[in-house]
């Protein structure tokens, strides 16, 4: 009876049983469509405002990593391994799924805003008033053989450096160097130059353009000090001139699994005791070498005014590199920095560029005059000895002519002290 009761619709305890099995229907359903939600991955928009809610994240464009604190903390801290499995745990325990891979890329992401350190502390300084010549008082401390041209120098390389790290299309291609006696607080004043909170971006020792870790200082620092440039042998000298100039980079970091084009970053300033230490004949104006005599270290430096003024300046297209002209004055003025080869000892005293290009005592080319002075001398006739000829010749200023098609260099003979002569050759062979 029961059962025919429940089977017609229009009894009313058929209506409550069709109901109450609808009902169950669509708890099933509920239960199932449940269960298939919670068997998906967590969405990661909630993941993300998770972190965001939590912490700060940023990403350091001069080491390439993340940096993060809490919310309620003051200063970011460089993120290491630790912290990175430590928040992995985290977001698991709080029923994110994630791993280690997954959540660092996305550290490594438009997720974490960029962070260039020497930028974000010019922003936070007070405006230059448009007068104080905080850089020119800075110069003031070191004394040399040319305070005039130092000053002006060292505000030129130094709005270089400035402008070279907050601006990737922004280059410094020249390097100052210091000379003189040791213990006067050359170093200490080099190192001085970035304020507290950034000398983690510098560099100081030697340095080698075909290793990795040289390339990459040349992003990661504002300033590389090569401090003991005397040790450099001429092929290393021309290594540090090929730095100074590179504005491109590209390399492969350790355990990267792509090739990376890097930002060049660095400034170059070196130091040495020796007062003659370059050793090319030409490509010097790259350097803007000083005798120093005096360095006040000690005194405090207001790292705010010289850092105002030289972002105010690189704003305002401050003329921080060296024309034509200036270039020429910096050449002549390394020529006292420059160690003389004997071969260019032995030509300056046997030799002299003619008065008359076209009535000359000799025409020879580099190679002639090479044979004779192994003919005459016993200098040795090779490559290396024929192309330093050339560069000495010219740098001497020796005209060249051409006889029968053939250009020559225009020379005339001095009369030379046979002593000197003789010493000059030991030295060259």
């Amino acid at each position: 009876m029961f059962h025919l009761i429940n089977n017609n619709p229009k009894s009313i305890l058929g209506q409550i049983f069709i109901t109450m099995e609808k009902n169950s229907k669509n708890q099933k359903n509920d239960s199932s469509l449940s269960k298939k939600n919670n068997s998906k991955e967590t969405p990661r928009l909630p993941m993300e405002m998770y972190l965001k809610n939590k912490y700060d994240f940023r990403y350091n464009v001069y080491s390439n990593g993340v940096e993060f604190k809490l919310k309620s903390q003051k200063s970011f801290k460089e993120m290491t391994d630790f912290d990175l499995n430590s928040l992995v745990r985290e977001l698991k325990v709080n029923k994110y799924k994630t791993g280690r891979g997954s959540l660092d890329d996305k550290f490594k992401s438009d997720f974490s805003k960029l962070y260039n350190p020497l930028k974000d502390y010019v922003k936070t300084l007070p405006e230059w008033d448009g007068k104080t010549d905080y850089i020119s008082e800075l110069a003031s401390k070191i004394k040399t053989d040319d305070d005039k041209f130092f000053a002006d120098a060292f505000k030129r390389w130094f709005v270089a450096m400035v402008g070279s790290g907050i601006n990737d299309l922004t280059f410094n291609h020249t390097m100052i160097i210091f000379s003189g006696n040791q213990g006067i607080g050359k170093s200490t004043f080099i190192r001085n130059l970035l304020p507290p909170q950034l000398r983690n971006y510098s560099y100081s020792g030697n340095i080698n353009p075909h290793s990795r870790d040289t390339l990459v200082y040349l992003s990661e620092c504002l300033i590389i000090d090569l401090d003991e440039l005397s040790n450099l042998t001429r092929k290393q000298n021309n290594d540090v001139k090929e730095l100074i100039t590179k504005s491109k980079i590209k390399l492969r970091r350790a355990f990267g699994r792509m090739h990376e084009n890097l930002v060049r970053r660095a400034s170059f300033i070196g130091s040495l005791n020796d007062e003659k230490f370059l050793t090319d004949l030409t490509g010097n104006r790259r350097f803007l070498c000083f005798k120093v005599d005096k360095i006040d270290y000690e005194s405090q430096i207001d790292y705010k005014g010289i850092y105002s003024q030289a972002y105010a300046l690189y704003k305002s297209k401050f003329k921080f590199y060296f024309d034509k002209d200036e270039i020429q004055e910096i050449n002549a003025r390394n020529e006292r920095f420059r160690t003389i080869s004997p071969l260019e000892e032995l030509i300056t005293s046997k030799f002299i560029p003619a008065k008359d290009r076209y009535s000359a005592e000799l025409y020879l080319n580099a190679s002639e005059l090479l044979a004779s002075l192994n003919e005459e001398h016993g200098i040795q006739v090779n490559n290396t000895n024929q192309i330093q000829l050339g560069k000495v010749l010219r740098m001497l200023g020796y005209s060249v002519v051409k006889k029968k098609g053939i250009s020559k260099y225009a020379i005339d003979t001095i009369k030379c002290d046979p002593d000197v002569n003789e010493l000059n050759l030991k030295r060259v062979s």
